[in-house]
């Protein structure tokens, strides 16, 4: 016998799960936790319309939530690559009036769908803080690369050509005096 599955729904154990056995559906849904907790009237009397009540077999775990304490952030611009680090521009955003600072990393501390953004000139923001899950409580220093959009051959375009123009205007305006 070959059971295809029809529909499963994202909200188990909530939902009801649609099986077409032989042709014909089954309604499975979530009922009580055990089988001795299956009130009397429910036990059997859904059979026949191919529906019936089954435990849950996985208990509902509320999500994992944590906590970030930030300490320290910088924004970062990629200047120079090397095999296995990268040296870094990096502007304060905790206190902006510190000084511009240059720091290298090591291409470890990159995430690994990160490594193809990693290119000179890239903008990342690197936070140093401690997150906090339950009782546990951990130091962590986290780079993220800018997801910035590409810019369209038309649109560099459009801008080299404003760049021409006002480069010409600001050379005819230095002739004059």
């Amino acid at each position: 016998m070959t059971s295809e599955a029809v529909d499963i729904s994202s909200e188990l154990p909530m939902s009801p799960i649609v099986w077409v056995a032989r042709g014909e559906p089954l309604v499975v849904r979530p009922g009580p936790r055990h089988p001795t907790d299956w009130p009397d009237e429910e036990i059997g009397t859904e059979l026949s319309s191919h529906s019936i009540a089954i435990p849950r077999l996985i208990p509902t775990l509320p999500p994992l939530a944590y906590h970030f304490d930030l300490r320290q952030q910088w924004e970062g611009t990629v200047v120079a690559l090397e095999q296995s680090e990268f040296r870094a521009s990096l502007k304060d955003l905790t206190n902006p009036d510190n000084p511009p600072e240059e720091a290298v990393f090591s291409t470890e501390e990159v995430f690994p769908g990160d490594l193809r953004h990693l290119v000179p000139g890239a903008i990342f923001r690197w936070s140093i803080g401690y997150r906090t899950q339950g009782s546990q409580k951990e130091r962590v220093s986290r780079i993220q690369f800018a997801r910035l959009p590409g810019w369209s051959r038309r649109a560099v375009e459009r801008v080299e050509a404003y760049a021409a123009e006002l480069q010409r205007l600001l050379s005819d305006s230095n002739s004059i005096t």
